[in-house]
């Protein structure tokens, strides 16, 4: 115990000057101890001091064992937390529901904020890139609280998980927020998305997707808030989503979030969906529209079926076209099953999380994991969508790219 922690008294200064040199901080302080025994205060070399801190630091992280974490009876991390010690292919899976070089390779593709040391520095707090991503989708994966977490994650302290989660949150939407807010990016792509459409029974050859809203229910709030996020359609409070699927399977444009009394009409209007369509059909020199629901205004570019008194040949239309629409119902399922954490409610309270930005970073990241998953598999598709249009998705690089896809 002494030589693991010697006085301050007994410190040499070289050592800590070395040790600022170095930015050597508090969470070092077990290297800088041990450095204590290899250097003595007559010497007065800063380089020999650096190498012997250096070299201890390294003793540090192999030797050292567990220490006493926030919580009794909870192991804090070794020094060095690599994703193979904590979790592996098989809890990845399990828990994940990514492989080990996928979430490896997630945590490339996502552009983090690491800094020379390629960790990642929150609040004081460093982690590495891939220990960020695996907070990250840990925490989307799993309906447990920060404290039933950190015992899988690595026994630091739940708000340093939290803070780190928030942190990744706000990067991804700065950074890949043209992924899902302008559909005018897979222009290229819409003539073969209509023709995809139309081999699979539709009647329509200028259909390119399929559009509905989602309502993500989330704990009442207080004051007044509660009455502008009441849906009185789903009896419950929250906030709506609009979003359009692709034949690839992806969600390619997502408008929110909005409060829940708000129809699916006016998040039309607000999203401007019309106008990037009609942007996109003007550049194409094309027709096209998505389809939705009888709940949506038939206009030009967004259609919908046909209700109330039917003939034989518009309940046909509406039959074929009702059959392929489920596949955006689908699209919502899918990233509610891929991050069970969306579906506990009263973890969800507006002013206290980020209720809106976890549900479009989920998005983002299940589009992720489909192009993911459609590399490795077999077909090459990915998902149910994807395989019903025979559509695969772009590369995980050329999505979050968004260069020629």
């Amino acid at each position: 115990h002494e030589a693991r922690h010697p006085s301050s008294a007994a410190m040499p200064a070289t050592l800590v000057t070395a040790a600022q040199r170095l930015g050597f901080a508090r969470q070092r302080g077990d290297a800088i101890s041990l450095a204590a025994l290899l250097v003595c205060e007559g010497d007065g070399d800063l380089d020999v001091a650096s190498l012997c801190l250096l070299i201890a630091a390294r003793a540090d992280d192999i030797v050292r064992g567990p220490s006493r974490s926030w919580q009794k009876c909870i192991s804090r991390s070794p020094g060095v937390w690599t994703f193979d010690n904590f979790f592996g292919d098989d809890m990845s899976l399990h828990l994940l529901k990514m492989r080990g070089d996928e979430v490896k390779r997630l945590s490339r593709l996502l552009q983090l904020p690491v800094d020379g040391w390629g960790d990642i520095v929150v609040n004081r707090n460093r982690f590495s890139a891939i220990e960020a991503v695996t907070v990250l989708l840990t925490r989307l994966a799993c309906q447990g609280t920060w404290h039933q977490l950190a015992i899988i994650l690595g026994g630091r302290a739940p708000s340093a998980y939290s803070l780190m989660f928030v942190a990744l949150l706000r990067h991804l939407h700065a950074t890949f927020e043209h992924c899902l807010d302008d559909i005018t990016l897979w222009e290229d792509q819409a003539p073969r998305w209509a023709q995809a459409i139309s081999k699979a029974g539709a009647p329509l050859d200028t259909c390119i997707g399929f559009i509905d809203g989602t309502v993500r229910p989330i704990a009442r709030p207080k004051g007044d808030t509660q009455r502008l996020v009441y849906s009185g359609y789903k009896k419950v409070h929250a906030l709506k989503f609009q979003a359009v699927i692709a034949p690839n399977g992806l969600i390619v444009d997502l408008a929110g979030p909005y409060p829940g009394r708000r129809s699916d009409g006016y998040m039309l209007a607000q999203s401007h969906l019309s106008d990037r369509l009609e942007a996109m059909a003007k550049q194409l020199g094309m027709d096209l529209c998505v389809y939705g629901d009888p709940a949506y205004a038939q206009t030009r570019y967004v259609m919908r079926g046909f209700k109330g008194s039917m003939s034989h040949l518009q309940q046909i239309f509406s039959q074929r076209m009702n059959a392929l629409r489920i596949s955006v119902e689908w699209g919502f399922g899918k990233v509610l099953n891929d991050w069970p954490y969306l579906t506990q409610k009263m973890a969800h309270k507006l002013g206290v999380s980020p209720v809106g930005l976890v549900y479009w970073c989920a998005v983002l990241l299940s589009n992720v994991k489909c192009c993911l998953v459609a590399e490795r598999e077999c077909d090459g598709r990915g998902s149910a969508t994807a395989k019903l249009f025979d559509v695969p998705p772009p590369k995980a690089s050329t999505y979050l790219s968004a260069s020629d896809m």
